[in-house]
C-alpha cells in the first residue's frame, strides 16, 4: 500500500489511541489498519507513548467533591437512591391494608344497620299510630253521641267516613284506596273554621299491606268550631296552608 494513503489516517492514530477520535471515523480507520502494517507499528508507538505518560506521574487521589459527584453518577448508586415520588408516599404494611380494609367494612356494616335501625323505628311508629286511630275508632263507636259521615272524594275510587263528636276534640278518619303518593309527597289534614281559615291537624301516609288507612284528627278545641274536615296533598314536611290538590272534604 502506497505511503500517501496511509496520510489521512496517520493524523487520526493518536487520537484513537486516547479513545478521543470521532465515532464515525474509527470504522474507516479500523478498516485501514487490518491491512497497513506501517500504520500499526505507529499506533504501537502511540500506545507505549501514552503508557509511559500515565506512569511519569505518582497517582493523585481526586477531589472529595469530584469523588461523590463520581459516585453519585454510578448505576448501582442511581437505583440505591430513592426517587422524590418514593419519599413523599407512605409505605404500608400488608397488615396495615388488612386493618384498614377490615375497618372500612366495619364503617359499612355499622351504617347499613343504622339506616336498618331508622327504619324499623319509622315501621314501629307507623305501626303504632294505626294502633291507635284503630283503638280510637272503637272507642268512638262506643260513645252515645257519636257520628258517621261520609266523605266526598276528589279523587276516583276513594271512599270513607269519619267517626266524631262535636263536642270532643277527636275524630278518626277511615279511607279506602288511597292512591299511592311519589316519595316526596305526604297527605295533610286541615280544619277548616266558618271563615275559611285552615289548621294543620296532621299528616300521614296510605297504610301499606291494608285496603284502609285509619288516621287519628286531634283538634286543640272542640271539633263544633269547625264546619269541615278536608286531605290534601303536600310536599313531605307538611305546609302551613294548602299547596297541593285536594284529595276530600267532609261537611261538619
Amino acid at each position: 500500500m502506497l505511503r500517501e494513503n496511509c496520510l489521512p489516517h496517520q493524523e487520526n492514530l493518536a487520537a484513537y489511541c486516547l479513545s478521543a477520535l470521532d465515532a464515525d471515523e474509527i470504522p474507516a480507520l479500523e478498516s485501514h489498519l487490518e491491512n497497513c502494517r506501517d500504520c500499526k507499528t505507529e499506533l504501537v508507538g502511540y500506545h507505549k507513548i501514552a503508557t509511559g505518560l500515565l506512569h511519569s506521574l505518582p497517582p493523585q487521589m481526586p477531589p472529595t467533591n469530584l469523588r461523590r459527584k463520581l459516585t453519585l453518577q454510578l448505576p448501582s448508586a442511581r437505583t440505591r437512591t430513592p426517587s422524590q415520588f418514593a419519599l413523599l408516599t407512605p409505605q404500608f404494611s400488608i397488615g396495615q391494608l388488612a386493618n384498614a380494609a377490615l375497618l372500612v367494612i366495619l364503617i359499612g356494616l355499622n351504617v347499613f344497620s343504622a339506616m336498618q335501625v331508622r327504619d324499623l323505628r319509622e315501621q314501629q311508629i307507623a305501626l303504632a299510630e294505626r294502633v291507635s286511630a284503630e283503638q280510637a275508632a272503637i272507642s268512638m263507636l262506643a260513645y252515645p253521641n257519636t257520628q258517621i259521615l261520609l266523605v266526598t272524594p276528589d279523587v276516583q275510587d276513594l271512599t270513607g267516613s269519619v267517626l266524631l263528636d262535636r263536642d270532643r276534640t277527636t275524630a278518626v278518619l277511615l279511607l279506602w284506596n288511597l292512591p299511592k303518593l311519589d316519595a316526596a309527597q305526604i297527605y295533610q289534614i286541615w280544619l277548616i273554621d266558618a271563615d275559611g281559615e285552615r289548621f294543620s291537624a296532621g299528616l300521614f301516609i296510605p297504610t301499606s299491606g291494608q285496603d284502609y288507612t285509619t288516621v287519628l284528627i286531634e283538634a286543640s278545641v272542640p271539633l263544633k268550631e269547625y264546619t269541615a274536615i278536608g286531605v290534601t296533598i303536600e310536599p313531605s314536611g307538611g305546609s302551613e296552608q294548602p299547596t297541593g290538590s285536594r284529595l276530600l272534604v267532609v261537611e261538619l
